[in-house]
């Protein structure tokens, strides 16, 4: 049960099928019994074999909806290093996981500030003047503050993206309304990308490489579905002020 729940949590916070599958092994053989993990897009499958092989057991994990967490991956990951190096009984790797799991996020209102900052620093990257990095902060500010408390209030995360990325559009075309950037477009185009499912794009292409295909098509349909949803919000947007990008 203990394997079952960290293997859940891990991609409950976003890891990787290989390294969910490299860290439950590694724990497994410092307990010494063997463990065959199956990773499916939402629950695992464990089956464990005692020393002598003669007995087996099977549970199933089903994930929630925590939300992508790497310093959760970081830190469970070295869990299982720990766990190989000190030989953590079973009751203790227990409480370190319960310890890692109970552990605070980030202040939601650090992580809007800090995200807009950054969606700045893109329109800054692709071109943008100094007027269209305070259009595309506050239009991040906006989309990014709706995301989080459509999400508090789980609201379907489709819905979320697509409201999210109009809202910060809508804002962005300030600059064509009073004229205030030389680079409106470039606002425009980079008022959205704080909503990109690089994460998801970025474990699906992992997980295909490792053969975990079930899990990478799920994980990629899902970005894509993202997108989708980013690029109707965006499209709506235009739409509705009128204003060709």
């Amino acid at each position: 049960m203990l394997l079952r729940d960290y293997a859940t949590l891990m991609l409950d916070s976003g890891a990787t099928a290989r390294r969910i599958e490299q860290s439950v092994r590694r724990i497994a053989t410092a307990w010494g019994i063997k463990a065959d993990i199956s990773i499916l897009p939402q629950r695992v499958l464990l089956a464990l074999w005692d020393r002598t092989e003669q007995h087996s057991y099977t549970c199933v994990g089903h994930k929630s909806s925590l939300g992508i967490n790497l310093g959760t991956v970081a830190r469970l990951n070295r869990l299982s290093y720990i766990i190989e190096e000190r030989h953590l009984n079973p009751a203790m790797a227990e409480s370190c996981m319960k310890r890692i799991a109970g552990m605070p996020g980030w202040d939601a209102r650090l992580v809007l500030l800090l995200v807009s900052c950054a969606n700045a620093s893109f329109c800054r990257l692709f071109g943008g003047d100094a007027s269209a990095m305070g259009i595309v902060f506050l239009a991040t500010l906006l989309g990014f503050h709706i995301k989080q408390r459509f999400l508090k209030h789980h609201i379907d995360p489709r819905l979320t993206t697509l409201f999210s990325a109009f809202s910060a559009a809508v804002t962005s075309t300030a600059g064509y309304v009073f004229g205030c950037t030389h680079t409106p477009e470039i606002a425009v185009g980079t008022s959205v990308l704080f909503l990109v499912p690089g994460i998801p794009f970025a474990n699906g292409a992992s997980d295909m490489l490792s053969r975990h295909y079930v899990c990478a098509l799920s994980r990629l349909t899902d970005a894509m579905v993202t997108t989708f949803c980013l690029s109707t919000g965006l499209c709506a947007a235009l739409y509705i002020t009128g204003f060709q990008w």
